[in-house]
């Protein structure tokens, strides 16, 4: 199978600088809603540098909604999504339209519910078609000093859309061991092929959950704001017809089979989230190509962006393999930036953003959130590791023992240092592993915990407002500015831990010596 693009789409508008108040953008940084239509978000950058004020509107079927103290771009109750479809009968089916109403239409033969919407079976004779997809896949070896051989696994949860004459006959979802059954025309036409898109589908094919995406962008270290949509494209990959009938297909590390490695990850977090939350995520567009470089290394941001005719409400930015960086092999950093994605999504982030290093303790807010992200890595595929490569060299972290490299350089909190003190975000993650696997507590617990009123509702009962800083040559966070904005930190999520059921011991236990007033949690 061979590379192939998508289609473009547009992006979204820029704002200007706020000024005043106690925000760095003069709005609240979870957005307001300007009339029923626009939506105002305070964007903080990942790499420290000036918020902005970004204007966007939402799309002819949503309205603006203030929902728990965060705007958002929400369905409207009357009206449907353009470009669902679903099956109504043998024959019929029903269309949303452009004018976001639905329209009941007829097919000339049988009607047949696919993952992207209704398909009229049409006069072309068609046949089943059979197969399996893996993909070549990197991970540490034995030894955490390197990765270890290429291996290859099945290439899950992809959409497969097979074309005739350039009209979608069928498409599928590949299963868990890669298999797949589509139907093809029966002789096919010099253009017929079979198109594997990574990209998770919503309901009657309108919607994308995720999506991993090639961005085109400028030569050299880009932003977000670099991203060209309508020369970018989700990944795909292609296989011409006629081809062997239930054969088995390989996307090999040629092919960028890195990109469907981050897709399977991807999905399983999104599987995962559900089962722990009840409700999907935010969407999200995980953008990864070969020769791509970000001027925050890898970070989630959470902005929306339009590819082809989908909006996305966030970003995920993965180095590529080609700029020195090989986080796109590395299960527990994508996993580490969908923390982030769920942080956003289910729980309120604390948006203190900025420079932070391994083992240098940072500001509470950013401490919260880069442990909870690390932790989430870990949990998701139940060992206490963090890893990567990056220029030449492989790097882990054991949160279990605090140590990296096999030497320890994490920074403890202190009796006396109160719950506002600066902490170490391996720390964090180490002390919210250790609650985890109490036999009292358990990882559920903490994903609920982090949806719970008691981490959504600001004003947070444990007083921290943001900062914001610069950090100096040893990383350490220095002209630091109080915000004024009110956010969550460990202190809060320990209390929903403890509102929650989790006993008193188990949560002390876990984040001795940080004094946690464990015997007298505030709830909500």
């Amino acid at each position: 199978t061979g590379g192939t693009g998508g289609t473009g789409g547009t992006g979204g508008t820029g704002g200007t600088g706020g000024t005043g108040g106690g925000s760095p953008c003069g709005i609240p940084v979870d957005g307001i809603c300007d009339g029923t239509s626009t939506l105002q978000r305070c964007l903080i950058p990942p790499n420290g540098t000036v918020p902005v004020v970004i204007d966007y509107e939402c799309r002819s079927w949503e309205r603006c909604s203030d929902q728990g103290g965060a705007a958002r771009c929400v369905n409207r109750d009357d009206v449907c999504r353009p470009e669902a479809s679903q099956c109504t009968s043998g024959s019929g089916y029903r269309e949303c339209t452009s004018s976001r109403s639905w329209v009941q239409r007829s097919c000339p033969g049988a009607c047949r519910d696919t993952p992207t919407g209704a398909v009229c079976e049409t006069s072309v004779s068609t046949t089943t078609f059979t197969g399996s997809l893996f993909y070549e896949a990197k991970a540490p070896n034995a030894s955490m000093t390197d990765w270890g051989p290429v291996y290859t696994t099945p290439a899950r949860g992809l959409l497969v859309v097979s074309y005739h004459g350039g009209e979608v006959i069928d498409s599928a979802v590949l299963g868990d061991d890669g298999s797949f059954s589509v139907q093809v025309a029966t002789t096919p036409a010099v253009d017929d092929t079979l198109i594997f898109f990574a990209i998770h589908v919503g309901w009657s094919g309108a919607d994308i959950h995720f999506g991993v995406a090639f961005p085109s962008t400028p030569s050299g270290p880009s932003d977000i704001w670099d991203i060209a949509p309508a020369t970018s494209a989700f990944w795909s990959w292609r296989l011409p017809l006629p081809a062997t009938n239930g054969a088995d297909w390989l996307l090999t590390e040629a092919m960028s089979s890195e990109a469907a490695q981050l897709f399977d990850w991807s999905l399983q977090v999104w599987e995962s989230s559900v089962l722990h939350h009840g409700r999907e995520g935010k969407s999200v567009v995980i953008w990864y190509g070969a020769e791509t470089s970000w001027n925050c290394g890898a970070c989630f941001v959470d902005y929306p962006f339009q590819l082809s005719s989908t909006q996305l409400d966030s970003q995920i930015l993965m180095p590529g393999l080609d700029s020195g960086h090989e986080a796109a092999w590395s299960a527990t950093v994508i996993a580490h930036e969908l923390g982030h994605w769920a942080m956003e999504s289910f729980g309120v982030s604390p948006n203190e953003g900025g420079p932070h290093c391994l083992g240098s303790p940072s500001m509470p807010g950013l401490a919260w959130s880069e442990g909870w992200a690390t932790f989430h890595a870990m949990d998701l595929y139940d060992e206490p590791y963090y890893w990567s490569k990056d220029g030449g060299t492989f790097y882990w972290v054991d949160v279990e023992n605090l140590i990296m490299w096999g030497t320890s350089l994490f920074s403890r909190p202190t009796a006396s240092g109160g719950l506002l003190q600066q902490q170490d975000e391996i720390w964090v993650a180490s002390a919210l592993w250790e609650l985890s696997r109490a036999p009292a507590a358990s990882s559920r617990a903490l994903h609920r915990a982090l949806s719970s009123a008691r981490m959504r509702n600001a004003p947070f009962a444990r007083g921290y407002t943001t900062r914001s800083f610069d950090v100096d040559n040893q990383c350490r966070p220095t002209n630091i500015v109080n915000t004024g904005d009110s956010a969550p930190i460990l202190a809060d999520f320990l209390d929903a831990l403890r509102c929650g059921g989790v006993p008193s011991s188990t949560v002390t236990a876990a984040v001795s010596p940080y004094p946690y007033p464990a015997a007298s949690p505030i709830c909500q």
